[in-house]
């Protein structure tokens, strides 16, 4: 799990720094969000369409500076019967400094998530975590 969330981090960190002209993108003292955003299951599904159109629509206009949504994620989770589900899962990484503004964003991703995919079975879980470390990229 560190493995891939410092293979994402660089990952997000290149493709800020190549979209810069010329910047310095320092990252200590910000916060990953993830988002775990359940597909729900059977025919309303929520689908790679529905999700990119999904971040275009909502993600997008929040955090125009970047972030990044994983696709073909398998998750599984115990129903209150006790029957194990499993469903596809999309999760969303943010890099960002916290703030209330910040938080104010994520809250309407998650409303508006529930609120378009609710139906379908599909559920939003999120974490946040700091990130301790401090890479610096440069533009030649």
């Amino acid at each position: 799990m560190k493995k891939r969330m410092i293979l994402f981090v660089i990952a997000l960190i290149a493709a800020t720094a190549c979209a810069a002209s010329a910047a310095v993108l320092e990252l200590h003292d910000n916060m990953i969000y993830r988002l775990y955003c359940g597909s729900g299951n059977g025919p309303a599904a929520v689908s790679e369409e529905d999700m990119a159109k999904f971040a275009d629509e909502v993600i997008t206009p929040l955090f125009q500076r970047g972030f990044n949504v994983e696709y073909d994620v398998k998750g599984q989770w115990k129903n209150p019967d006790g029957k194990i589900i499993k469903e596809d899962n999309y999760i969303v990484n943010i890099v960002v400094k916290d703030s209330p503004e910040v938080n104010n964003s994520i809250k309407k991703i998650g409303e508006e998530y529930i609120k378009r995919f609710g139906k379908s079975g599909a559920s939003l879980f999120m974490t946040q975590m700091p990130l301790t470390d401090s890479i610096q990229f440069y533009k030649k």
